[in-house]
């Protein structure tokens, strides 16, 4: 009797294991899978100067570029240089953008609602706005893994990369078309590092259209 007992108690366990495993399999495939997040679009300083090359898609180096912005204004200053000295300022003030050729003092105001008509610098918050924004993973640039954003637009589409280590700047871009990539070697947010006078709008500039406006390009010098 005992053996009979010890052998039905034997038995017994062994069902409550299997019961237990089959129960514990089915909790296991039940579970919901991790989710990767993406990181959260980042803001930009209310104030910031950049250094840059500016690069192709492959990588070619066509220029240079010195980056100025401060939303308290709000203004943006681009001065593009090329390889062989060529020098030209894009000032974007409020809602008007001007190509200024300091070289010459000569200067027109760009009112072609396609490239930069009415249009004001990008507000700090702009890849966090709407849902047009896209996460693009990290990526190497200048030695530094940093993670890249799109912004999607009716006219056209940014990039915006920051280190992942830190978070500081990598890289602006237009992703448009033929892409054009920022790739800072420089960058600061410190009042005390952006130029004076950088947003101040030259005397020879016209601060209303002229029959130049529209054929004012920003673009290529």
């Amino acid at each position: 009797t005992s053996d009979r007992l010890r052998q039905f108690s034997t038995m017994q366990l062994r069902k409550s294991t299997l019961v237990f495993l089959c129960v514990a399999t089915l909790l296991v495939a039940a579970a919901p899978a991790a989710v990767a997040t993406s990181p959260p679009a980042p803001r930009w300083a209310n104030q910031f100067a950049f250094v840059s090359s500016v690069q192709d898609g492959n990588g070619n180096v066509y220029g240079s570029s010195q980056f100025y912005y401060d939303w308290s204004i709000p203004a943006v200053a681009q001065v593009l240089a090329s390889p062989i000295g060529q020098q030209y300022t894009i000032l974007n003030v409020g809602n008007q953008t001007w190509r200024v050729n300091v070289g010459n003092s000569t200067c027109c105001l760009c009112t072609n609602p396609y490239s930069c008509g009415d249009s004001t610098p990008p507000l700090p918050n702009w890849l966090q706005l709407g849902n047009s924004t896209k996460f693009l993973g990290a990526t190497t640039i200048n030695g530094r893994s940093c993670n890249g954003w799109a912004k999607y637009t009716d006219v056209a589409v940014f990039g915006w990369w920051t280190a992942v280590s830190g978070g500081e700047p990598c890289q602006l871009s237009w992703l448009l078309g033929e892409t054009r990539n920022m790739v800072m070697s420089y960058y600061s947010d410190q009042p005390t590092d952006m130029p004076a006078g950088v947003f101040d709008i030259p005397a020879y500039c016209p601060r209303v259209p002229t029959p130049a406006s529209p054929s004012c390009s920003i673009s290529g010098f």
